[in-house]
């Protein structure tokens, strides 16, 4: 019995790509705004009506979910990226002046590149809103041991 290489390599390559969809930022709830205001707002009370309208709801529930993972949570990481490229590449108010000029163009150059990588990551991946906040308590914890 011939085995087809191909459906062998799907298999695998999806085998491979599974564990990935653990950290997927879809996975959690707050990160699908479409589909909650759909279930608050137009999802029928009574399991009588959510059966009759299942031929329309699905499609809709679908569609929302596919806007929700394409075009809205990566819509709503755009300021959280920023956010963490300046803190990354442009906080220079723990170094002297000097280092400060020389590091500008190292960060002007670094800057799409960092905050590119960083929404993408955002938007693919469940990561909390407190990077910030992580930052600086580490930052507080390394200059109270100094």
């Amino acid at each position: 019995m011939s085995t087809n290489p191909r459906a062998a390599f799907r298999v695998a390559a999806l085998l491979l790509a599974a564990p990935l969809t653990v950290g997927c930022a879809f996975a959690e709830r707050d990160n699908r705004r479409t589909l909650n205001y759909l279930d608050a707002h137009v999802a029928p009370k009574s399991a009588a009506a959510r059966w009759a309208l299942s031929p329309v709801a699905l499609p809709a529930a679908i569609g929302a979910g596919a806007l929700d993972a394409a075009v809205v949570h990566p819509a709503t990481q755009f300021d959280d990226a920023w956010r963490d490229t300046v803190d990354l590449l442009w906080d220079y108010e723990r170094d002297s002046s000097f280092r400060a000029v020389l590091l500008t163009p190292l960060s002007a150059v670094a800057t799409p590149v960092v905050y590119c990588g960083d929404w993408l990551l955002r938007s693919a991946f469940d990561v909390g809103d407190d990077l910030t906040q992580v930052r600086d308590e580490a930052t507080s914890t390394r200059e109270v041991a100094r």
